[in-house]
């Protein structure tokens, strides 16, 4: 059993668009006509033509203010359907992706809160009625596993209670598994079948038990890459002298998947794999170090047919409908669900050196790169984006035990999900860096298998916005005491 208790997780935090209907009127539809008659001159473009975060049109400017406070009773006449009590919508709106609704039922999308990711706010999300708030006493971690065996046959059933977002009980692993030989012969391979949800072969940190793992969380390359590191699958092991290999056909919708978690919409499954070695060099000496790849499909959703719709938006400010400030968005057929491929390649090294009196000197490294992989960070969607997405990322780090009763360690990875990500400045169209970056320090008291764990996380991101409307990083950084109990 695996208790794990904390102050303050790591914050790793995804700005959030949220959709809000608008109430319909049905005197909507006998208006619409006559409107785009009163106004005139209103630009016209296709639905279709317009991406999923694009503005309604290229020279509206831009206005950061919330919609949420905004009212919408009644219509005055066939222009005043824009705006209720002469108070419709003055910031910026966008097109979202799913724009299915008639003018009546239109759909907004807006950002999340100014401030939503402050540390300690005293407040909730005004988009999704989360809490602010990140200084806590939570329960990370509660394992509960039960071992059965008999003969050839083996069984596992792992449950994970937490409160990271509320109190929650779940299996993280249940599989039944088929070995030869029974037990372990130095002369013999040892083979082994196992179905059911299991761990993903990848890597060293995804496959590393979350008890023995010296830092508080994996690299943030592999809880993007591999969220929740257990998938619904087969997989095959061999293990002879130094080598150790694993192949495995999964759902490709890990546990921790922000889209379709434990299912898969379609009917191909991923593969993904690991060949490594691990063996004394030298006395006090141990190296080990592997490759994986994995190569799948992904599922983009189709979408429902939209309708023609008008779309107003307040440039001056002044609370008037004028004829340059109407957009008319043409409506759209609806469009078939299709799959993307996607594929990862990585590597992984580790190298432990026994020093004398205090223990173990280890160090370890991952680099990866991929493309449209990532399913727990940014997910990976290159229909909507229009190009392949590529991700890549490496880790490094050090621990030196000291004696039996302490550690200490540092870590430093980085995670971009997006090599070619770009943004509008002006009229042009700029690279920009998407990185992800995180230095954890580590201290450790250790007793047996019980630890008391002190880590600081200093985290870089893009998720801020400069004064210049650049991306910037958003502060983050965490101090997090944790205490961990097994027995």
């Amino acid at each position: 059993m695996l208790v794990e208790l904390g102050v303050a997780p790591h914050l790793i935090r995804v700005l959030n668009l949220d959709v809000q209907p608008v109430p319909g009127n049905d005197r909507i539809r006998k208006d619409c006509f006559g409107v785009a008659l009163q106004i005139g001159c209103v630009p016209r473009i296709p639905r279709r033509q317009m991406g999923q975060h694009q503005t309604a049109h290229a020279r509206l400017r831009r206005n950061e203010r919330s919609l949420s406070s905004r009212g919408m009773p009644g219509f005055h006449s066939s222009r005043g359907f824009l705006f209720r009590e002469g108070r419709f919508v003055d910031e910026q709106i966008s097109v979202p992706g799913r724009l299915d609704r008639c003018l009546a039922r239109a759909s907004i999308s807006r950002h999340d809160d100014p401030s939503p990711w402050a540390r300690g706010a005293d407040e909730i999300s005004g988009s999704n009625g989360q809490l602010l708030n990140q200084d806590r006493f939570t329960l990370r971690r509660g394992h509960v596993r039960v071992d059965a065996e008999q003969g050839l046959v083996s069984s596992v059933l792992e449950m994970d209670a937490n409160t990271t977002n509320g109190p929650q009980v779940r299996p993280i692993e249940a599989s039944v598994s088929l070995q030869w030989p029974r037990k372990p012969d130095e002369h013999l391979p040892s083979l082994m079948a196992s179905l059911g949800l299991m761990r993903i072969p990848w890597g060293f940190e995804v496959q590393e038990i979350d008890y023995v793992r010296p830092f508080l969380e994996r690299a943030t390359m592999n809880t993007a890459l591999f969220p929740g590191e257990y998938d619904l699958g087969i997989r095959f092991k061999a293990k002879y002298r130094f080598l150790d290999a694993a192949i495995a056909a999964m759902n490709g919708n890990p546990i921790g998947a922000k889209e379709y978690p434990d299912l898969d919409p379609i009917q191909t499954k991923d593969v993904v794999g690991r060949l490594g070695v691990d063996f004394e060099v030298a006395p006090g000496i141990r190296v080990a170090w592997g490759v994986s790849a994995d190569t799948g499909t992904g599922f983009h959703p189709g979408s429902p047919a939209t309708k023609n719709v008008l779309i107003w938006q307040d440039q001056n400010g002044d609370g008037q409908v004028e004829p340059n400030e109407i957009t008319a968005v043409g409506g759209a057929p609806a469009t078939p669900s299709q799959q993307f491929h996607r594929f990862g390649l990585g590597g992984d090294a580790h190298l432990s050196v026994r020093v004398p009196t205090l223990g173990d000197l280890t160090f370890r490294a991952e680099v990866v790169s991929a493309v449209n992989l990532d399913r727990g960070l940014e997910v990976a969607d290159p229909v909507g984006a229009g190009h392949d997405l590529r991700e890549q990322g490496w880790s490094g780090g050090a621990t030196q035990e000291l004696t039996r009763w302490a550690m200490i360690g540092a870590r430093y990875d980085v995670y971009n999900p997006n090599g070619d990500a770009t943004q509008q400045r002006a009229f042009n169209l700029v690279p920009i860096d998407r990185a992800y970056s995180t230095l954890a320090l580590m201290g450790m008291f250790r007793y047996g298998q019980q630890r008391l764990l002190l880590e600081y996380d200093i985290n870089h991101n893009p998720l801020g916005i400069g004064p210049n409307g650049a991306p910037t990083s958003l502060a983050a950084n965490a101090l997090t005491l944790r205490g961990q109990v097994v027995f």
